[in-house]
């Protein structure tokens, strides 16, 4: 039911598994040998063969059950050793998780971890120690069976009824179905986003379809970022401009006279306006970005105002 690697392991996750050890951990140097393979079960504390998905982020696994919750485990400096692992259960009860029918489990770029249940979609927040409910568009849930981050940290959710996209940054939703766009069956059952392309690919029980990138050809090198479109022309309230860098970060905006216009997180849609909210003359503004790991990138917009 899962398969990751990271680092140099590998993490297998079985469905009824005979001995009650649902996940094996593989050494990707010495997977042909029976000393390069460890497994996690009823000695950390995993009481149950019935795992519906499993995620790995660092020294951190998460693993669904069917009808119990969800682990989380602690790997340790070492993960192919799994004697001095733990694994915490996390239900209705002591979690307020919605459903102990977890249908999938992944962790976000930078840790948090999200669980898809036959009833709804929650978040767990370390400030309060416990799983938050998030709010889906109407018409889609509350059986959540898959989700897919893209480089951006936005989410794709894949439910029996139809797709979810969950922009983080402007915290904005959108519903994809059959009827309102080219998704071939609303039952979706796996999501693939390619951060090459920026395409998204949705497998369902009729077919693939594919979502193609609204920002063009995703790039992660800050100094080939483009906005787009370029130039902006504003003839209405809904024209925005966006850029294609696929990681995260700011990107300041400024007039040709070094007046700061506007600072956007990466993902933020500009419409035009000012900090105040105010439109901003026609004319050309200088764009420097500024991703997380402290690379930079700059650029100029010609902005039309019809």
């Amino acid at each position: 039911v899962g398969l990751n690697t990271q680092g140099n392991f590998i993490y297998v996750a079985c469905f009824r598994a005979l001995n009650i050890y649902p996940v094996a951990i593989g050494a990707l140097n010495n997977l042909n040998s029976l000393s390069g393979w460890d497994s996690l079960g009823g000695a950390q504390g995993i009481i149950t063969e019935f795992v519906s998905s499993m995620d790995v982020y660092g020294s951190r696994l998460a693993l669904g059950t069917e009808a119990l919750g969800l682990y989380e485990c602690d790997l340790g400096p070492d993960p192919g050793n799994t004697a001095d692992d733990n694994c915490i259960l996390y239900d209705v009860s002591n979690a307020f998780l919605p459903s102990n029918a977890i249908r999938t489990v992944k962790y976000s770029s930078d840790g948090e971890l999200w669980a898809g249940t036959n009833f709804g979609l929650s978040r767990y927040d370390f400030g309060i120690e416990r799983f938050v409910d998030v709010l889906l568009p109407a018409g889609i849930g509350p059986d959540i069976l898959v989700l897919e981050f893209d480089t951006r940290g936005n989410l794709w959710v894949g439910a029996t009824n139809g797709l979810a996209y969950i922009n983080r940054v402007e915290e904005t939703t959108e519903l994809f179905n059959t009827q309102n766009s080219g998704l071939i069956s609303n039952n979706v059952n796996n999501i693939h986003y390619d951060k090459y392309t920026g395409k998204v690919y949705v497998a369902t029980n009729a077919g693939i379809s594919v979502i193609n990138s609204t920002i063009g050809q995703p790039t992660a090198d800050t100094k080939s970022v483009l906005a787009f479109p370029n130039p902006f022309v504003i003839d209405s309230p809904d024209d925005e401009l966006e850029f294609n860098f696929s990681q995260t970060g700011i990107i300041r905006l400024y007039s040709l006279a070094g007046e700061l216009v506007r600072e956007l997180q990466v993902g933020q849609r500009w419409n035009g306006r000012n900090e105040s909210g105010n439109e901003v003359a026609s004319g050309v503004y200088i764009y420097v970005l500024t991703a997380d790991d402290g690379s930079t990138g700059r650029g100029k917009i010609f902005l039309i105002r019809k």
